[in-house]
C-alpha cells in the first residue's frame, strides 16, 4: 500500500505543478482541461485506494 499512496503523491504533485504552471505563468498545455482533470480523478482515486 505504501506505493500506491506514494504514486497517489506523485500524481497529485504533477497535477498540482502543471495548474499552477497554467495559471500563474499563463503556460499553453495542450489539451489542459482534459490533461488536469484525468490527472486529478488518477489522483484522487488512488489517495482513496491507499487509505
Amino acid at each position: 500500500m505504501k506505493s500506491a499512496k506514494t504514486f497517489s503523491l506523485l500524481v497529485l504533485g504533477i497535477w498540482l505543478l502543471l495548474w499552477g504552471l497554467s495559471h500563474v505563468l499563463s503556460v499553453p498545455i495542450p489539451f489542459s482541461d482534459v490533461v488536469l482533470g484525468t490527472l486529478a480523478i488518477i489522483a484522487g482515486l488512488l489517495t482513496l485506494l491507499g487509505l
